[in-house]
């Protein structure tokens, strides 16, 4: 593999100063301690009071959730009081997860949406499924619109919280990959119940859905935040060889590209802001692409996207 340090170095400057215009609500959100105010309500409102713009108190909302609120699986047990109507239903949903900082999907959802109308914010919670980057899984899911200077944009607080690693083990990690994504991107994983929330020209349906890419676009440190092919699978060409694009959210130490069970060897050049992969077409159904790496442990990597074989 070509060295890539150069081009990854500018890459990343150009992310750090993108992100840095939240560096400052960032750290008020982190700030901000529920132990003064009853009701998410209050919160929100005393947090946002100075923030000039809609962007800045959609992230403020949306990095308090993640950083206050656990995905707690025992959660998806709970059992509301009978004969209560849906407002009654959201609204006691909402003051449980402020109170016990811990929830479902529909939870971190409700309460997004919420603390988002408490500031003046149109926000709605939008139910449907998501994908895994094991692109086999098919989960019920819930996460957020929010509108931004008149345009609807998407969000995930679920997911900007942490990972879940095995099991029912809950890793917290900030994933800001997941806050307004690009709709084109934002259904590699989320497809919506009312096609309308994908905010794409031409909506895909359920089964281009399960087939297309799946990549982790969320992750600050080995996120794979775009992709070609992102729609349909990789195809084989006349001499053998195959062929992926990619953008990493920060220059990646160690990338490995495996066809099948088989780790290949990649050839990798640069243009036009894309890393280009080229790899021999070996025996498998997918193209697995694994970033991360070395440390004192030794190599540490995680699975960052996952193509289908034409």
């Amino acid at each position: 593999m070509k060295n890539l340090l150069p081009l990854f170095l500018l890459l990343h400057f150009f992310a750090a100063h993108a992100q840095s215009e939240y560096d400052a609500v960032d750290a008020l959100a982190r700030s901000t301690s529920k132990s003064r105010y009853d009701t998410p309500t209050e919160l929100a409102k005393a947090m946002c009071k100075d923030l000039k713009t809609d962007r800045e108190k959609a992230r403020a909302i949306f990095t308090w959730i993640t950083d206050n609120v656990r995905y707690d699986f025992k959660s998806m047990d709970y059992v509301p009081p009978k004969g209560m109507t849906k407002a009654e239903l959201e609204a006691t949903r909402v003051e449980r997860t402020y109170k016990k900082g811990k929830g479902v999907c529909q939870d971190y959802s409700m309460l997004y949406q919420n603390m988002a109308a408490a500031v003046g914010l149109e926000c709605v919670w939008i139910p449907g499924n998501s994908r895994s980057i094991l692109r086999s899984t098919l989960n019920g899911h819930a996460w957020n619109a929010v509108k931004i200077d008149g345009q609807w944009q998407l969000l995930d607080a679920t997911w900007g919280a942490g990972v879940v690693e095995g099991g029912d083990d809950f890793d917290q990690l900030f994933q800001p990959g997941y806050f307004l994504t690009e709709p084109r991107i934002f259904i590699a994983n989320h497809f919506p119940e009312d096609p309308k929330w994908q905010l794409l020209d031409k909506p895909i349906d359920k089964e281009t859905f399960k087939k297309q890419p799946v990549i982790s676009y969320g992750h600050p440190e080995h996120g794979i935040i775009d992709a070609e092919p992102l729609r349909e699978g990789i195809s084989r060409s006349a001499d053998g060889k195959m062929q992926l694009k990619l953008k990493f959210s920060k220059p990646q130490e160690i990338v490995r590209v495996k066809v099948g069970t088989k780790e290949v060897e990649a050839k990798s050049s640069e243009k036009d802001g894309w890393t280009v992969f080229e790899f021999p077409s070996t025996y498998g159904r997918e193209v697995q692409v694994w970033v991360g790496e070395r440390t004192e442990k030794g190599v540490h990597t995680k699975l960052g996207g996952v193509f289908p074989i034409r």
